[in-house]
């Protein structure tokens, strides 16, 4: 069996399931000059995201890298072909031959060949989301049409692929007009994942466009269909998600924490880890244990259910749960990152709205508990009371 057809006979294995599925998510609507952000749901399967942040990932990786000058980020979604393009500018993608494949140019072997990276080494630190040499191949095999253009010294490549990998043009590669630049653009397969609402959908993998602008240099601008998003950073992004514009917010070493109120539609975390989504896992659990220690009167349960926790940690060589990367195994003492609440931050958590709301249900709990707990002792007190007098009752009834 080749990687391609692996790829689409096991899908769980590489991007997660395609069976459609109730998913919960949140969308930003324009109104007037800003955004609101609304809860929302929709039928989908869970793989779909990860097609599309296997592309995005790969640019917020190159951003991120000190001499890749990436300033931008587009991204576009068509309603009627379907068709979804990433686009970065700054250094392109060398077009050169492979040195382990002398027939085949390196973006070929970037976006074709199963297993190939440059993550393998777990003794470098890397700090990206890449991992197993899959991700935008299999992005490639879930698509109907995929396709390669970069600039890179003052040449232009381009390569088409088709049909789930079935058909490939031969690289052009011709003399660039442009700046350095790289774009992917694809049409999922549908079909195969189920989808018949494409509108639809791509309303949905929108909401992953705004995930981008917290993991990434606040100098560098995220465009959606054209538009300039106007979050560069996770404070910017809790303040969007903050009902009544509470958020406490904190740097540390290699992270990013905000707590605002929980809200009806948005459950348990937001989080993300080198650059990717991934609300679940040893990053979030450390934040939550950090900040319950600060009121270890108070149950962990009553402060997780009035606060919406936002993280956004970069650790180095991350380990996750599959190679979806939906929940962070990584031990966070390996991780070079941590977080210690300042004073600071304490004081302001602590004279909050967010910290009233848990003590007055902390309260609430502590006397029902009380009112349960003298219910029991006057419950026995009064059974004791009935038997004592029953044992009279017969007594005299034996007396006489």
């Amino acid at each position: 069996m080749t990687d391609v057809a692996h790829c689409l006979k096991r899908p769980d294995m590489f991007i997660g399931s395609v069976v459609p599925q109730e998913l919960k998510y949140w969308r930003f609507v324009a109104q007037n000059d800003t955004y609101v952000v609304e809860p929302a749901t929709t039928m989908l399967p869970p793989a779909f995201s990860q097609l599309f942040l296997e592309i995005a990932t790969n640019a917020t990786d190159h951003a991120a890298r000190s001499l890749s000058q990436v300033k931008n980020i587009r991204v576009t979604m068509d309603d009627a072909t379907g068709r979804i393009s990433v686009e970065n500018d700054g250094s392109g993608i060398d077009i050169r031959f492979h040195t382990q494949f002398p027939d085949k140019y390196l973006p070929t072997i970037i976006f074709s060949e199963f297993r190939c990276g440059q993550n393998f080494d777990d003794a470098v630190e890397r700090k990206g989301a890449g991992r197993n040499g899959y991700g935008a191949k299999c992005t490639n095999a879930w698509s109907t049409e995929f396709e390669v253009e970069t600039v890179s010294d003052n040449q232009q490549f381009l390569q088409r692929w088709s049909n789930n990998m079935s058909h490939v043009t031969a690289p052009r590669i011709t003399k660039a007009h442009r700046k350095p630049f790289t774009r992917i653009s694809f049409i999922p397969d549908y079909a195969r994942l189920h989808i018949t609402d494409i509108p639809g959908a791509l309303q949905y993998l929108r909401t992953f466009v705004w995930h981008l602008c917290p993991v990434t240099d606040p100098k560098l601008q995220i465009w959606l269909d054209g538009a300039k998003l106007p979050v560069r950073n996770l404070k910017d992004y809790a303040k969007m998600l903050s009902l009544d514009g509470t958020v406490l917010y904190e740097e540390a070493n290699n992270m990013q924490i905000a707590v605002i109120p929980a809200r009806t539609g948005i459950e348990g975390s937001i989080g993300f880890v080198n650059g990717i989504p991934c609300s679940t896992g040893t990053h979030v659990n450390y934040v939550l244990n950090r900040l319950t220690q600060q009121a270890p009167d108070i149950q962990p349960a009553v402060i997780k259910a009035h606060t919406l926790l936002l993280v956004n940690a970069t650790v180095i060589n991350p380990t996750f749960t599959s190679q979806t990367k939906e929940q962070l195994s990584l031990d966070m003492r390996r991780s070079g990152a941590n977080w210690e609440p300042s004073v600071a931050f304490i004081k302001n958590f602590k004279k909050s709205a967010i910290f009233d709301a848990i003590k007055e249900e902390q309260d609430l709990r502590e006397t029902r508990k009380a009112k349960s707990a003298a219910g029991k002792g006057t419950s026995m007190r009064a059974r004791y009371v009935q038997v004592d007098a029953t044992t009279m009752a017969c007594f005299h009834c034996e007396a006489n």
